[in-house]
C-alpha cells in the first residue's frame, strides 16, 4: 500500500480475490492434469512437471518487487499463487509415495512442520526485519523499501533447487534399481516392479 500508493480497500479486495481464486484453480487443474495427462503423481514425469511449474513460478516472481503499477503486481501475484497451487497435489503425492505406507502419517506431519516452521511462520517476520534494516522513507515518512519483497520472491529459487536435487536423487535411484533388476531378472523387467524396488 505504501510502495505502490494504493487505497487500503482496493488492496484488500484485490488480494482476497487473488488469494482465493489463484491457488484453488491451480490445485484443481494440477490434480486433473496430473491424473488425466501424466498418469498420476506416481509417474516418473510428475516431478518434472513440478520442476517446470516451479521454474515458471520463479520467473514470474522475479519482477514482482520492481513493478510500479498495482494491477501488474496483482496479475504477477495471481500467477505465482496459481503455479504454487498447481504443484501442491503432485508434491504431496510424491512426498507420501516416497516413504513406506507405515511411515506416511509421520512424513506428512514432518512436512507440515517444515512448511510452517521454516516457510509460512518466519516469512512475515523476515519480510518486516529486512524492510526495517533497509528502510527507505518517502515524503510522508512511510517505509517504501522493496528489499523485503525481493528476499521473499527470490527465495523461490530454494524450491527450484530442491526439486532439481530431488530429480538427481530420483534418477540415481532409478539407475540403481534398473541395474539390480537387470542383474536379477533380465532387461525385460517391468517399470512397475522397478518402482517397488525404489520404494
Amino acid at each position: 500500500m505504501n510502495v505502490l500508493q494504493v487505497p487500503k480497500g482496493e488492496v484488500f479486495v484485490a488480494y482476497s480475490l487473488t488469494a482465493i481464486s489463484a491457488p484453488t484453480i491451480g490445485v484443481i487443474l494440477g490434480g486433473l492434469i496430473t491424473t488425466k495427462v501424466i498418469g498420476g503423481y506416481t509417474s516418473s514425469k510428475a516431478i518434472y512437471v513440478c520442476l517446470f511449474m516451479g521454474c515458471l513460478a520463479s520467473i514470474d516472481s522475479f519482477p514482482i518487487p520492481f513493478v510500479t503499477k498495482f494491477w501488474e503486481f496483482i496479475v504477477l501475484l495471481w500467477f505465482l499463487l496459481f503455479f504454487g497451487g498447481f504443484m501442491m497435489p503432485n508434491l504431496t503425492g510424491i512426498l507420501l509415495n516416497s516413504v513406506p505406507m507405515r511411515e506416511r502419517s509421520m512424513a506428512a506431519a514432518i512436512s507440515q512442520f517444515f512448511f510452517n516452521g521454516f516457510g509460512y511462520l518466519p516469512a512475515p517476520y523476515l519480510y518486516g526485519l529486512v524492510n526495517e534494516y533497509t528502510r527507505v522513507n518517502n515524503a510522508e515518512g512511510k517505509n517504501i523499501s522493496r528489499y523485503g519483497m525481493i528476499m521473499l520472491m527470490y527465495s523461490s529459487l530454494i524450491g527450484v533447487a530442491s526439486l532439481g536435487i530431488a530429480i538427481c536423487l530420483n534418477s540415481r535411484s532409478r539407475r540403481n534399481a534398473n541395474k539390480l533388476a537387470d542383474e536379477a531378472y533380465g532387461p525385460a523387467f517391468k517399470e512397475s516392479e522397478i518402482e517397488n524396488i525404489i520404494h
